[in-house]
Order: structure tokens, then sequence, then C-alpha cells
């Protein structure tokens, strides 16, 4: 061992101690001989812990194999192999790139050990990691980017493209357009002529270092579609060789959306002219359009309206509407208000003359910014007419304040005598009656009828004063209903007798209830009689009462003329009375259809309802009044 250090210490001596690189010297078996201070100094490791490692101890695993064939090799055939760059670990778990080859030494002919000479690479590794990262990130781009980008040669042949457009082109064209010069490329297409003379007229001004505006055109393949290109050119250098880039957009679809904006935009001007509605379009505080109808609206010619602005706008504007119009403007400007809004306002025109505007506003896209449409409407005649309106309803209030006043006074005013004339024909009936004749009998009663009927109508009239009043009042106290409805019926029966009718009772079970007693009594009275009145001789009336867990159910059913689904639609309507002259149906005709509507009113003041059914004609009727528990 020792005469191999000595062999080799004098050839190496003075270049491992003047050497930048690293130096090292191991055996055929791989073991480390020596090493200068450049591999202790960057490898952090002693020398006294090299000496004990094998060359392949500071190398990556998967490489390890790969070396130790190397050496082998290295050792049997004495070739030198080219320089190689390895991964070589650090004491501190980091590591180097160094770049070295194997260099065998020879004593009488025969290979006794390898020198090896490295030279640290690795800030050129780095930097070559960094260029091919720079690079794949390039190509991400290049690739993902939403536009087509194109390098051509100074000649004009397509080196390279990414995206879907060129590959659209070349599938409509029917071969690859890579390698293809831009005269080849062109011929495939309808308008070449045109897209050869745009090329051609490019690449000689980037050729003269010219700048290029971006430029609009169509492709017209050979079936007819016509694909629109937004063009972008550029020269670069790439390798020290100038190339064109040439950056292109599919704007089809937004050419498509300008031709149906500029046809829409066209019939919305055709409509516009002939409305009669005046339309006008501000954009930025700026009148953009206005119609004729505006024109005769406002008293003022086009060619005027047009130069005035937002604010010339506003001065036709009547003094007491201005403060709404100028918050609404204000609110506009903010974008406080909605999508759309309307309003009334009146102008003065040109002429003097004030003139009510019906506004309807909405925010629209004109020549592709944001606007206001407002359309306007004279409504001069239709506010005259509401105005009028307005008075009529006036004028027709106080009359009907007047009626429900003269009404009442001249009910109170006629109940006072009524009550004479009717005290006074019951005190006849009662001490008189058997001193008078029978023809002044006759008299007497027919005046006592008449009385009586007369009475009805003041009370309901009084009634429905107060109810149109609101002071309809009830005094509620817990009552049996059976014995209401007992005392009812039995008041009744007179009446009934004398149509030759049968009253019969089903309220077997005592059912109390908070009510007003003297108008619920009122309530039943009126439906019974009217029962009764509705009944042909010989029929009958059953009043039954029934319970629930949520109502009761008072019932009045008959066996009369019934009633038809037209006739229950103004059953209790006020004056809602069923008219039946000369239809021959053997029923009392006379009343005054105020009744059940005071009957309605005053089962709703209690909370319940009155429900009416009938299967039609002579088949009967029934009225259900039902009172909810809670």
């Amino acid at each position: 061992m020792l005469s191999i250090y000595q062999e080799y210490n004098d050839h190496l001596e003075e270049i491992f101690a003047n050497s930048f690189d690293y130096i090292y010297l191991h055996d055929k078996a791989g073991n480390i001989i020596d090493v200068n201070d450049v591999v202790i100094r960057n490898l952090g490791y002693s020398k006294e812990e090299i000496l004990k490692m094998k060359v392949t101890d500071f190398l990556i695993e998967e490489r390890v194999s790969k070396i130790i064939s190397e050496i082998k090799n290295t050792m049997k055939t004495g070739v030198v192999n080219e320089p190689k760059t390895y991964k070589v670990k650090k004491k501190n778990s980091n590591f180097v790139y160094v770049e070295a080859n194997a260099i065998p030494l020879r004593r009488n002919g025969e290979i006794y050990a390898i020198l090896g000479i490295g030279h640290d690479v690795t800030a050129y590794k780095k930097i070559e990691q960094n260029l091919r990262i720079s690079e794949e990130k390039y190509r991400h781009l290049f690739n993902q980017s939403p536009f087509n980008i194109s390098i051509f040669d100074s000649k004009g042949n397509l080196i390279e493209s990414n995206g879907v457009i060129i590959q659209k082109l070349s599938e409509l064209a029917g071969i690859d357009f890579q390698g293809k010069n831009f005269v080849e490329i062109a011929s495939h297409f309808q308008n070449s002529k045109q897209i050869i003379q745009i090329f051609t007229e490019r690449l000689k001004k980037l050729q003269i270092e010219e700048d290029l505006k971006p430029l609009e055109f169509p492709i017209i393949t050979m079936n007819g579609e016509k694909i629109w290109m937004y063009w972008q050119s550029s020269k670069v250098e790439i390798d020290n060789k100038t190339y064109i880039q040439v950056i292109i957009q599919d704007i089809t679809e937004r050419k498509e959306a300008e031709k149906k904006l500029k046809e829409s935009e066209e019939k919305f001007r055709s409509i516009a002219e002939q409305s009669f509605m005046g339309i006008i379009i501000i954009q930025g505080g700026e009148l953009k359009y206005m119609n004729k109808a505006m024109s005769k609206i406002s008293g003022s010619s086009v060619e005027e309206m047009f130069n005035w602005s937002e604010k010339e706008i506003v001065k036709m504007i009547h003094p007491e509407d201005l403060d709404q119009i100028l918050n609404r403007l204000k609110s506009n400007r903010e974008e406080k208000m909605g999508p759309f809004s309307n309003n009334s306002f009146r102008i003065i025109d040109k002429n003097g003359e004030v003139k009510w505007l019906e506004d309807f506003t909405s925010r629209v896209i004109y020549q592709g910014k944001q606007a206001n449409l407002v359309s306007l409407v004279d409504v001069t005649d239709k506010k005259e007419a509401e105005k009028l309106i307005i008075e009529e309803n006036k004028r027709l209030l106080e009359l009907s304040e007047l009626r429900k006043d003269l009404i009442t006074r001249v009910s109170h005013e006629l109940k006072t005598p009524m009550t004479s004339i009717y005290g006074a024909i019951q005190i006849l009936i009662r001490l008189y009656l058997d001193e008078i004749g029978e023809e002044a009998k006759k008299y007497i009663e027919i005046g006592h009828r008449g009385c009586i009927r007369l009475k009805e109508l003041i009370d309901n009239l009084l009634d429905i004063s107060r109810l149109d009043a609101k002071r309809f009042e009830l005094i509620r106290r817990k009552e049996n209903l059976m014995e209401i409805i007992t005392d009812c019926a039995y008041d009744m029966k007179y009446l009934a007798a004398n149509r030759k009718l049968t009253i019969k009772l089903n309220v077997l079970n005592e059912i109390y209830y908070d009510v007003d007693k003297l108008r619920f009594r009122q309530v039943l009275t009126n439906i019974i009689s009217n029962a009764i009145k509705n009944t042909p001789k010989g029929g009958d009336i059953l009043i039954n009462l029934a319970e629930t867990s949520e109502f009761i159910d008072i019932s009045i059913k008959d066996t009369g003329i019934g009633i038809t689904e037209k006739e229950k639609e103004n059953l209790f309507e006020k004056f809602g009375k069923i008219e039946r002259y000369g239809m021959d149906l053997g029923v009392d005709i006379e009343g005054s259809g105020l009744g059940l509507y005071i009957s309605k009113e005053i089962v709703e003041l209690h909370g319940g309802k009155i429900i009416v059914e009938s299967k039609g004609r002579n088949k009967g009727s029934t009225f259900k009044i039902r009172l909810f528990k809670a």
C-alpha cells in the first residue's frame, strides 16, 4: 500500500496542493486512497472520515451499480471515459453536482489505481434547471393560451403553432399547415388573394421594423363559412434568429353579436320612429337619440334637442315636479334605481303649455355602453279625466253621506208618528173591535198590516244607517239558544198558520252561547219569516239545533220554491230582494230586501256566518246560522 502511495505522491503532490478542482484517488475496489483539500472543504467530511469510505458512498443509490460497472470497465480496459456529471452527497445531507472523469494510473504497464478529477457544476445545473422550468412554463402558457400563437420564419413558413384556430383552419382546408408557407396556406381559402396581400404587406413592414396595428379581417372557407380573425404581428428573436410571431383571436362570435346588435338597433329605430310615444336615449348625461314623437311632445325640433344636455332637458320640467326628477337622476347615476321605473310628472313645452307625461325608464346597452332608455307618453287628457273623476267621486261621496243622513233623519221623523198610528190601531183592535162594524174591521186590519210593514222598514233603515256608520253595537251575554229559537218559532206560528204551514222544532238540548239576545232574535225572525213567505201553502219548515266540537249550527229548512245559483249572488246584498213578479209561485213577494243583509251583518258581528243551500227551483232551501266556538 505504501509503495502505491509513494508512486502517486511522486506524480500528483503538486497538483493536489494547487488545484481548484476535486481530486481523489481510489484503488481497484473503489476505496478512497487520498483526496485534496477542495474535496474536504466542499463536502464537509474530515480526511480521516473520507479515507474510510468508498467512492460509491458519495453517490445517490440509484447510480451506485452503474458507477461500479464503469470503474470495473476502466480498470479492465484503461480507456479514459468522457467526463460525466454526478450528484455527490455532502455530510450535511445536501448535495453538489460534480462533472468528473476517471484517469487510470499504470505501473509497469498495469493499472493500479484511478485518479478522479472533477469540477463543481452545481451553479450551472441550477441555471439549467431554471431554464428548463422556464421553458416548461413558456410551453405551458404557449399551449394553454386562449389565443392562437403562430411562429413564422422570415420567409413566411409556419414553424410552430398552438391553439384550436390553426387546427380548425387546417381541418377545414383538409391539410396540415405545419411547415407550410403562408402562400400555400392561403390558397385553401376563397379570399386567398386578400390573405396573401395582407400577410405580404405586414411581413415587409416588420422587416423594416415598422410597428403594426392589430388587424381584423375574415377568412372565407371554400364552403363559404366566414371566420373573423383579430391578428397581431410582431418580430421576435429566438436563438439569434428572427421570426414573426402572429397572435390570432377568433372574433367570429363577437362580429355576429355586433351584426345582430346593429340589426337590432336598426329595428329599434324603425319602430321608434313610428311610435306615438316619445323615445329618448341618454348616455353619460348626453342625449344620444330622440324620435319625432318626442319632438312633438316638447314642441322643439329634433335638430334643436340634439344639442341639449341632460341639464337642458331638465329645464322643461315643471317647477313643482323638479325635485323628484332631480332625485331620480341622482339615484340613476348612483345606480340605486332598479332596472325599470315609471313615474308621472309635468313639463312646460316650448309654447308654454303644461303637459302631463308618464315615463318608463329602463337600463339598456347602447353602442356597447350602458344607457337609459326613456319612453314618454303624453297623458294630459288622462290626467284631466282623472281630475274630473276625482271631483265627481267627491261629489258622489258627499251625496252618499247626504243620503245616509237623510235616511236616518227621515226614519227618525217617520218613527214617531208611525209609533202613534201603530199604537192607536192596536188599541182599537184590542179594546173596541167588537164595537166596530165588519166593513170597518177590514180597513183597520189593512192599516195594521201596513203599520207592521212600515215599522219593519223604518227599523231596518235605522239598522243599516248604524251599520254603515260603524255604530251598530252588540250587548252579548251567555244565553240559552234553545229558548231563543223556541220563542221565535212560537211568535211566528200565527203568520205560518195564516199560510197553512207547519213549523217543526228539533231543539232538544240546551246550548249556551254569548249573543245579543234582541239582535239574535231579529236574525232568527227574519230568516223564519223569509221561509214562511217563500213556501207555498201546505209546506213545512224545520228548525234544527246541532252542536259539534268546533261550531253550533241553527238550520231553518223549508219546502219552498228554492233559490237558483244566480239568485244566490245578490241574496245578502243591500236591497238585494229577489223579484218574483208574475211567476205565480204562490208566495209572499212583499219586502224591502234589507232583512237578510242586516241578518248577515249581525251574525258576522257575532263571529259567525250564514250558509245557504238549495238545489234549485221548487226544491226548498236551508239557511244555516253557524256560530264558531273558537
